[in-house]
This record gives C-alpha cells, structure tokens and sequence, in this order.
C-alpha cells in the first residue's frame, strides 16, 4: 500500500522496515494501514490462510516433540514396529495430517541434540525465540543472524538465557478434550493433584476445540501425561512452550513479515521446531 495512504504518526526515518517506529514507541508500533472496502475480502482470505498455516505448523511442530519424547522414554527405539509409544504417536500425527516425509525424516535424523534456544531482538523490547535441535549450534546461530537482519532483528548480545529467563515462562502443559474420564473441571482437578499438575485450566486448547489444560514443570510433562494416561485419559497434546511474560502490539504487516522470517529460518535449519516471541498482532 502506498505510504499516502497509510496512517503514520511520525518520520519513519531509517528504522528497518520489520518494526517501524518502534524505537520512537516501544509499546506501540506507528506504522498502520488503513484498510480500503476494495481489499477487505483478500486481507480477511489472507489472514485466515496465514491463521491455517500457523496453525499447521504448530501441530506438526507438536508431534515431532511427541515423537522425540517417544523415542527417548524407549532408549532410543525409533521403530515404531518396536515402540508402541512412538506407533500411538505416528498414528495420530497422520490422523492430523502431518506428512509421513516430515515423520520419516525425524525417525531416520541422527544428528540432532536436545532442544536449544537462540535468542534475537528487535528495537521497542521485541524478543524471539527460536527452538532447534541442530547439532551445529555456530551454524544456526549464523543462519539466523543472516535472515533476522533482513527483518530488523539481531542476536541478543546479552548473556545467553537472559532473555528466556526476564520475558518467558517456560512451562509444560498436558491438554485433553471432556470425556468420560474427564467430565468437568472438578474432575479435572482432582486428576491435576492425583497426576502431579500443578495446576488445570478450562479453556479453548485449539482452534475451536474446547479442553483442559494441565500445567507443570517442564522436566515432568511426560509424567504427567503418563500419570493421565493410566487414568484412562485420551490426551490431546503435550508440549512444553516458553509463554511471554508481557505482550508487544505490532501491526498485522509486521506481524506477517515475522512469520515470514520464522518460514525463512525453519527452511534453512534443520530440526528447528519452535518460534516463540512476545507480539501480539494488532487488531
């Protein structure tokens, strides 16, 4: 859209096209389009294909911890013929639609090491995470410093963790649908003392999927899934995200360009599963 025809509440200077204004206004970015009758169908069919796409991800990003964890609790079987836990796994995965390729390559990878994070920023207190398993942490610490400055973002200069550490919470949650052994939120909570939660919520677990979630710590989300399962609940999903302590509004555009540079870096590093940051897109 053409700068005349955009709301902007100051110069935008030179600052990096990804966090317009942001250094001016670090708890609201300045650069907002105004939305014409002539765009508004594409803009909402744009929205909602970016909606499915982040939300394809996330489920695929979610089975392939599942399968790590599978594997791991076995000792390292990765056939699931050998591992009923991993053959659960990979059943449900294809019954969501994640592709048997994708599967194939995490069962056959012997090169990845336990998750790591790496930190980037962007002026007006944005910060990033992104969660990989690549064994050549130099390498995927250079891949992303070379897409994040595209994008406005550098590396975090700051000691590493400190920023998961001030604006995360890392958490493990355990998430399942009402059933029979999970009538209500009674019941949910005694499950939640009896399995080792720390604590259980009532709320919207997926896109229009209503559940429970259980909250614990992250070295005890597999136990609890465990514990839940042998109490005879299905569960939905496990998985242990870090959760923004407080939230930074970007613009729908910025918020778009992100994402883009999340797609840029899972490409170029392998077994790089998860991103995480504290925006919230802008309504």
């Amino acid at each position: 859209m053409a700068l005349a025809r955009a709301r902007v509440l100051f110069s935008l200077g030179t600052v990096p096209r990804i966090l317009v204004g942001v250094e001016r206004c670090p708890f609201q970015l300045t650069y907002l389009p105004s939305r014409s009758a002539g765009h508004s169908h594409w803009q909402n069919v744009r929205h909602t294909k970016e909606a499915k796409d982040r939300e394809r991800a996330r489920v695929t990003s979610n089975f392939l911890i599942q399968i790590d964890a599978a594997i791991k609790l076995s000792g390292g079987v990765r056939d699931p013929k050998l591992n009923s836990r991993l053959a659960s796994v990979i059943a449900d995965a294809k019954s969501k639609n994640v592709p048997m390729d994708t599967i194939n390559k995490r069962l056959s990878a012997q090169d990845m090491v336990d998750p790591y994070i790496i930190e980037i920023q962007a002026p007006g207190g944005v910060f990033a995470l992104i969660e990989t398993r690549c064994k050549s942490v130099k390498g995927a610490r250079d891949k992303v410093q070379g897409i994040a400055k595209k994008y406005g973002f550098k590396l975090s200069r700051s000691t590493p963790g400190s920023i998961v550490n001030e604006f995360f919470e890392h958490k493990g949650i355990v998430s399942a649908t009402p059933q029979k052994t999970l009538e209500n939120i009674d019941v949910a909570t005694e499950l939640a003392i009896d399995c080792g939660a720390h604590d259980v919520t009532e709320t919207e677990i997926d896109a229009g999927v209503k559940g429970f979630e259980f909250h614990c710590d992250v070295n005890e989300v597999n136990n609890v899934r465990l514990s839940l399962e042998s109490h005879g609940v299905n569960v939905y999903e496990s998985y242990c995200p870090y959760l923004a302590v407080r939230k930074v509004s970007v613009s729908s555009a910025d918020y778009k360009l992100m994402n883009q540079m999340y797609d840029r870096i899972r490409d170029a590093i392998d077994y790089t599963d998860n991103f995480y940051d504290n925006c919230e897109e802008a309504e």
